[in-house]
């Protein structure tokens, strides 16, 4: 079960009860992310291309990578990596990044496919807070400002007069917004918000984090050569988050869900209309199914000693299921034709 999600980190706590079929478990341990040094060796952990358990080396080749975009997709500001030359694939993300003693440094969560030994994982420090969070109360509350920041170049910083490049340049101010309320203009730096410096973009964007929507703070800008102290009164981040806890996934207690063969969804996955079976439209990520590398678009014939037309078939199969002992499914693979039987226990 989802206990919550953040997308500005692409991050979510799950719940894991009894029927996840894990019988034992072992708490891992955190690293410090922040000492995290390039050329440290870390190990990748996860199930590339259904590969279970697979581990594989490399070494920090770089700490707090920024990236506008990755794979097409857009990434948020509050996105920080660590860079690893450790191979991670498809089925290491959500996986640790550990180092060396065994500790916790991150979480992976992404690779270039273009650029062999280039990988990324989210710093063990920016998901910890995340996760505590999103445990309480299932969501992420974050200040806006609404100011567009700019790094400050040597050139600009130049073109500005200014000897320390040690702010966040402001380049634009959205009307009506907090910082306007408050009197920030475009063309002022940034130097310190709530008693954090703000030195870079990125230690700005971290500073957003620490502020409560509705509660005034304190702004220290440069403005025309002069320091300049404004209270502004940060707002919720709007268009991130959802007032109430997320749904739970989709899947049953095996982890798919499933469609009658004629339906809509069977026929996008190639299946024929008729015969026995029902298609496989959903498979949950770690659950009883993927871990016995059921597909979508695999159809299910038989559970136990009954034939499966349609989907109720199905769930009167799940709802009689003894479980004492493993259900007996037969199973046809997508596109292939051929049958194959799987036992799950739950």
């Amino acid at each position: 079960m989802v206990v919550g999600r953040d997308l500005e980190t692409d991050l979510a706590v799950l719940e894991v009860d009894d029927s996840s079929g894990i019988t034992e478990a072992h708490v891992a341990r955190f690293a410090d992310s922040g000492s995290v040094r390039v050329g440290d060796w870390v190990m990748a952990i996860g199930s590339p291309f259904g590969y279970r358990h697979t581990v594989s080396v490399g070494v920090v080749s770089a700490a707090e990578r920024e990236l506008d975009s990755f794979n097409g997709d857009r990434l948020t500001a509050f996105q920080r990596y660590i860079q690893t030359d450790a191979a991670i694939n498809p089925g290491n993300s959500g996986g640790p990044l550990i180092d060396a003693s065994g500790f916790v440094v991150g979480i992976n969560t992404a690779f270039n496919p273009v650029g062999p030994g280039v990988a990324f994982a989210i710093p063990i420090d920016l998901a910890g807070p995340v996760a505590s969070e999103l445990g309480r109360s299932g969501f992420i509350v974050r200040g806006y400002l609404g100011i567009v920041p700019q790094h400050l170049d040597d050139d600009l910083a130049a073109a500005l007069g200014l000897t320390d490049k040690a702010g966040v340049l402001i380049a634009d101010v959205k009307p009506e917004g907090p910082a306007d309320r408050g009197g920030v203009s475009r063309g002022d730096i940034l130097i310190s918000l709530s008693g954090i410096r703000t030195p870079t973009v990125s230690a700005y964007i971290a500073s957003l984090t620490e502020l409560s929507p509705g509660r005034p703070t304190e702004a220290t800008l440069v403005r025309a050569g002069q320091e300049t102290k404004l209270v502004v009164t940060p707002e919720i981040r709007p268009g991130r988050i959802d007032s109430e806890k997320p749904e739970e996934e989709p899947g049953d207690i095996l982890g798919l869900d499933v469609a009658d063969r004629w339906s809509l969804e069977a026929s996008r996955l190639d299946a024929k209309k008729n015969g026995q079976g029902v298609v496989i439209t959903y498979v949950s990520p770690g659950g009883l199914a993927d871990q016995k590398k059921l597909k979508k678009g695999d159809i299910i014939l038989e559970m136990g000693d009954r034939s499966i037309w349609r989907k109720e078939e199905y769930q009167e199969a799940l709802e009689e299921h003894v479980t004492s002992r493993p259900l007996l499914m037969l199973i046809q693979s997508r596109g292939r034709g051929t049958t194959r039987f799987i036992a799950l226990s739950f």
